[in-house]
Parts: structure tokens; C-alpha cells; sequence
């Protein structure tokens, strides 16, 4: 049995499947946006407290008279990263320094509902040297690929797995040739403890394996130095030092 309909009676169920359609699409959206890698925080970095910044520096170390002195060498370069975070504690900027010259100054965009869009690199002169934009991104994951601006270098597609808001697998693809993947294992507290380096270069394999050791704390109990040894020549090692400033609540 049919039930004849106004045309005004038609209309209104026209607009009504509209608005209805219109609304599913939005629902579906802002279901799959919720779904998205969110931006990094202070707590991607194992540090739950709300922060302006952190430095974190890094240089080859021997042991001398069971001490850790700083290498000198030519070829021995102290990498700074400066991080900085907003007042909602997402990471927006981090500048990256080699033996105290600034090399990039890498700025991170996402949408307004905190999900990642790209990671625009500047260099000298504020010029534009190479933007990572998201091109693949799950609730716990993404993909970003290096498009430069001031030079022709192969294609980068870069990977990162996350668990408990913490990276825990890097993969690099460098052209057809270069594959690098780093596995980060970390301790009950989600302190980095041991990580296995990955590296595939024209089909040739190597592992390394390295293992860290926590040296000092501060009073909020994150640590502020660290020592990372190869596994299998434990005589060099990387030291790490952060000096981490807090927000004031």
C-alpha cells in the first residue's frame, strides 16, 4: 500500500535525507579525524609535566680513568635539539644545532583538531630547505615523505610507531637503495633501555645493537643524562644531556 505525498510534503522529505546524508558524512569525518596521529606533547618524550622547552645534546664520550670524557676529534660534532612546546604542550618548533650553529629550524603544522599536516625545515637565511608532509596517519602511526627546495637529493619516506604516546619503531627508505629501522625497547617507567639499529645499504645488512644507562634525575625524576654504548664496543659511547624548563602551572 503507497501512501501519495504533497509536493510540499515531498519536498520537506528531500531536504530531511539531505541534512541526514550531510550530517552522516560529517559524523564519518570527524570519526576517521579522531583517528589520526595527534601532535607529539611532552609526554612523547616519556615527560608528563607541561613544558616550555628542553634542550637535548648529544656527543661522543670515551672511558678515561673509569670517566667519561667528551672525544675532541675533527669528525666528533656535539648535536644540540632545542624543542619547544605551546601553552596547550604540543611540540610547535624544534631547532637543531651542529658544534653551536644552527642548521634547521623545523616548524610543525596541524589542523585544529591537533592532527599532523607537515614539518617545514628552514636553514640560513630563513630559507625554505625541505618540508615533511604527512601523507599517511593512523591513531598510533605515520608516514611522512621529504619533498627539498634547495637541492635535488632521492625521495625519503619516513615511518613511526608509537605505543603509549611513545615512539617505539623508525623506518627510513632513501631512494631504492637505503633502508634504515631502529626498534626502541624501553623500561617499566618507558625510559629507552636497549635499541636495535637497522641498517640495509645495496642489499647489504648490518645490525647494531645499543644499550642506555641513566646517569642523573631531576627533581621531577626524568632524567637529565644518559649514556648509550655499542653493545659490542662498549669503549665509545654517546652521551645525552637535557636541560628541560617546565611550565609554571
Amino acid at each position: 500500500m503507497f501512501v501519495k505525498t504533497s509536493k510540499n510534503m515531498q519536498k520537506q522529505i528531500w531536504v530531511f535525507l539531505c541534512i541526514s546524508i550531510l550530517a552522516l558524512g560529517c559524523n564519518s569525518n570527524s570519526s576517521t579525524d579522531n583517528l589520526k596521529f595527534k601532535a607529539l606533547t611532552s609526554k612523547s618524550y616519556n615527560i608528563n609535566e607541561p613544558l616550555l622547552s628542553f634542550k637535548e645534546s648529544s656527543y661522543t664520550a670515551s672511558l678515561v680513568d673509569g670517566k667519561l670524557q667528551e672525544n675532541k676529534y675533527e669528525y666528533s660534532k656535539r648535536m644540540v635539539y632545542n624543542r619547544f612546546f605551546n601553552k596547550n604542550n604540543i611540540l610547535e618548533k624544534t631547532d637543531f644545532y651542529v658544534k653551536n650553529k644552527l642548521q634547521t629550524s623545523t616548524l610543525c603544522k596541524f589542523d585544529k583538531l591537533n592532527n599532523y599536516i607537515s614539518f617545514d625545515s628552514y636553514g640560513k637565511n630563513n630559507k625554505l630547505v625541505h618540508v615533511d608532509n604527512v601523507i599517511e596517519s593512523t591513531e598510533n602511526s605515520m608516514v611522512k615523505e621529504r619533498n627539498h627546495f634547495l637541492h635535488t637529493s632521492p625521495s625519503i619516506l619516513v615511518k613511526e610507531t608509537y605505543k603509549n604516546e611513545l615512539l617505539s619503531i623508525k623506518t627510513s627508505v632513501v631512494g631504492d637503495s637505503i633502508f634504515t629501522k631502529r626498534e626502541l625497547y624501553r623500561n617499566t617507567i618507558g625510559d629507552v633501555v636497549k635499541t636495535i639499529i637497522i641498517n640495509e645499504v645495496n642489499a647489504r645488512i648490518d645490525t647494531t645493537i645499543y644499550t642506555t644507562k641513566y646517569l642523573s634525575f631531576d627533581k621531577h625524576n626524568n632524567w637529565i643524562k644518559c649514556i648509550t654504548s655499542d653493545k659490542k664496543n662498549s669503549e665509545n659511547a654517546y652521551v645525552t644531556e637535557r636541560a628541560i624548563e617546565y611550565r609554571k602551572k
